[in-house]
């Protein structure tokens, strides 16, 4: 089987670092603005001083799709700095951006190709660059978010906010009580203008240093086919030089 990595797949692993904790459920839901329940995420963590101290993670674990399992090591630095590598039976290939260039590779044997990036694939490796997400701190210039509605699932009221970029509009379900995600909808445009719908669900949050991660992340694809993600190492501040990040020669 020839390894081909979407792009989507890498903004998935790329955000699966939730910031969040345990918080007192508001008395009136439909009452919140979105810079309340954005800072209630961040207050949450410990706040914005806490989430900074977290600079560098390095994460690892296999992705698996119908009977295929190939692994992955994800390496991501503050601000902006981002490193993807997919294995599968002897083929790798890696992508990266290091704040301006962004790259991939795809390596089979003693072969090599490098292709840098541009247009629509290198702003999206710009938005899945950055590190908190869009949901901490300021987000990326090319995204706007907007608190859509309070929904009702089970027994759990989720607020709904949307993440709207050029090509594509991502609704996330935070919990009303914990404050952490339960998933992420996303419409995206493809190359015909049509719009393909996805969804990721978040599983067995643990808590990393300052960081809370996702270890299991179902992701049902447009065309019904399920993905689950499983990490299963988190290095937190390992020490990642910025030479990792920089486009191979």
């Amino acid at each position: 089987m020839k390894l081909t990595i979407r792009r989507e797949l890498v903004a998935v692993l790329a955000t699966c670092l939730l910031f969040s904790l345990a918080s007192s459920q508001p008395s009136d839901l439909e009452q919140w603005t979105l810079d309340q329940v954005l800072e209630k995420v961040t207050d949450a963590n410990g706040g914005q001083e806490s989430i900074d101290d977290v600079t560098n993670v390095r994460l690892s674990g296999t992705v698996e799709g119908g009977a295929n399992t190939y692994d992955f090591v994800l390496l991501k630095k503050r601000p902006d700095k981002i490193r993807m590598r997919f294995m599968f039976r002897g083929t790798a290939i890696e992508s990266g951006f290091n704040g301006e260039t962004g790259w991939r590779r795809q390596t089979r044997g003693d072969q090599s190709n490098v292709v840098e990036l541009e247009g629509e694939e290198l702003a999206a490796m710009r938005l899945e660059s950055d590190f908190d997400g869009p949901l901490i701190g300021e987000p990326n210039e090319d995204v706007t978010l907007k608190l859509e509605r309070v929904e009702r699932i089970g027994r759990v009221d989720y607020f709904v906010i949307s993440e709207k970029t050029a090509r594509r509009t991502a609704y996330h379900y935070i919990d009303s009580r914990t404050f952490r995600e339960l998933k992420v909808v996303t419409n995206r445009a493809n190359n015909n203008g049509e719009l393909e719908e996805s969804q990721n669900h978040y599983h067995e949050y643990s808590k990393h240093g300052g960081i809370w991660v996702a270890h299991m992340v179902e992701r049902v694809l447009p065309d019904g086919r399920i993905e689950k993600i499983r990490i299963k190492e988190v290095e937190v501040n390992p020490g990642i030089l910025d030479l990792v990040f920089k486009k191979p020669d």
